[in-house]
């Protein structure tokens, strides 16, 4: 398997290559970037069995996901602590006509 590739694939030019992180995620990674932009992804660990067709299919599935998990509205985040009075209302509002 060679160390370094692009491939073509939805109007983007995906640029692959093995690189070496030291570290707690310490070992070889597979990285790409895009023609269309500069950050650099670090998806999976580099395999002895990795193929050129592996990664590629492995780095589309990647980005497809990343891209359409960004397109999404954020989740809203728990709060601690009591919730608002007009939410505690509510609450209290709907138990009192789950009892009649």
């Amino acid at each position: 398997m060679q160390s370094a590739f692009q491939f073509w694939h939805g109007g983007r030019t995906y640029h692959c290559a093995v690189v070496q992180l030291d570290g707690a995620a310490s070992g070889s990674w597979w990285s790409f970037t895009l023609s269309s932009g500069s950050e650099r992804y670090l998806p999976f660990r580099a395999a002895r069995g990795d193929t050129q067709a592996s990664v590629q299919e492995r780095v589309i599935a990647y980005h497809t996901n990343f891209v359409t998990k960004r397109a999404q509205p954020p989740q809203p985040r728990h709060t601690v602590g009591r919730p608002p009075k007009a939410v505690a209302q509510a609450k209290a509002e709907l138990a009192k006509q789950d009892e009649a």
